[in-house]
């Protein structure tokens, strides 16, 4: 397991920060949702060259939602989905996913690459994994204009994170609530972090991702325009900033969302091309806080939740 630590912020700051009066509850995880289990067929072993050729052929995707009366999860529901992508070991593995003992768990057998989502999206009983261009069953506006602020009394996410470990990349896409609820014309933009392995530090810590980054044009305009910006420009941590218009290759976008009003916030594990095998990770919690100067903490504040976290290697079993 890899344990987190933020480098920029001392460890009492973050502790008086968590117990922060002005916060909102994306997700407490005090709700319980059953481990779900993707199962995937091992590789071939070639007993001539001693080779494993890796199966690359995706397990069926397993889902579950849960919905609660109470204020722990934005929208009343949970929507999570795994699947196993690909087994480099001979061996039948897994990919899991689930929430217990105040814990959101992610984890992947030895050899297994699994990819894992979170849907906090209103209560539309719909946990099929989606992205911004096929939306599956993410529904734009089941958060009916949440105000991600507060009022504008907030202005960052607030990660707890319990440990992870290998390299790997995480991302959140927020919507912007669309006027004809027709899920077609909502304004979005999804940031992804690379999480890097380094030496281990200590148990859970707490980072922040500064709203700034996912904001109205105006306030992406006057941090730097990441929206499709090439990734040699982007803060440490920070693999890509896309957004709903202006992202296309070689160009930068100025489009944000409107976070007074959103629609749907979605974070995926274990994105990007590569894969990342064997990866187990556990949270604690995903709230909107309120950071003092949260310019402070790196352009955009983002680059926070991966540069700003070391970590140590996974034993195979």
């Amino acid at each position: 397991m890899k344990s987190f630590k933020l480098k920029t912020l001392s460890v009492a700051v973050l502790l008086a920060a968590g117990t922060n009066a002005h916060a909102e509850s994306i997700d407490l995880f005090t709700t319980d949702q059953a481990t779900i289990t993707s199962t995937i067929t091992g590789g071939s072993f070639n007993i001539g060259t001693g080779i494993t050729t890796p199966n690359l052929t995706p397990a069926a995707a397993a889902t579950s939602t849960v919905t609660t009366a109470g204020t722990d999860i934005v929208g009343g529901e949970r929507d999570i989905s795994v699947q196993a992508i690909a087994n480099h070991v001979t061996a039948t593995g897994d990919s899991t996913a689930g929430v217990s003992g105040s814990t959101f768990n992610f984890n992947n057998d030895t050899g297994v690459a699994g990819i894992a989502q979170i849907q906090w999206d209103g209560t539309d009983g719909d946990a099929t994994a989606g992205d911004t261009t096929s939306l599956g069953g993410i529904d734009t506006n089941g958060l009916g204009g949440f105000d991600l602020t507060a009022g504008g009394t907030l202005n960052a996410f607030q990660v707890v994170t319990l440990n992870a470990d290998a390299d790997w990349q995480f991302a959140i896409t927020i919507f912007e609530a669309d006027g004809d609820i027709n899920n077609t014309n909502n304004a979005w933009v999804k940031v992804t972090f690379d999480v890097t392995e380094v030496d281990p530090l200590g148990p859970a810590h707490i980072s922040y991702i500064d709203f700034a980054g996912f904001g109205l044009p105006g306030q992406i305009t006057a941090l730097g325009s990441p929206c499709g910006a090439p990734a040699a420009s982007l803060p440490a941590g920070v693999a890509s900033v896309e957004c709903s218009a202006g992202d296309l290759p070689g160009s930068i976008g100025t489009n944000g969302v409107d976070l007074t009003n959103i629609g749907a916030i979605v974070a995926d594990f274990n994105t990007g091309d590569a894969k990342a095998v064997s990866v187990d990770l556990t949270l604690a919690q995903i709230t909107s806080t309120n950071v003092p100067e949260p310019s402070s903490l790196a352009l955009l504040g983002l680059g926070l939740f991966a540069a700003g976290f070391v970590g140590r290697s996974k034993k195979t079993a």
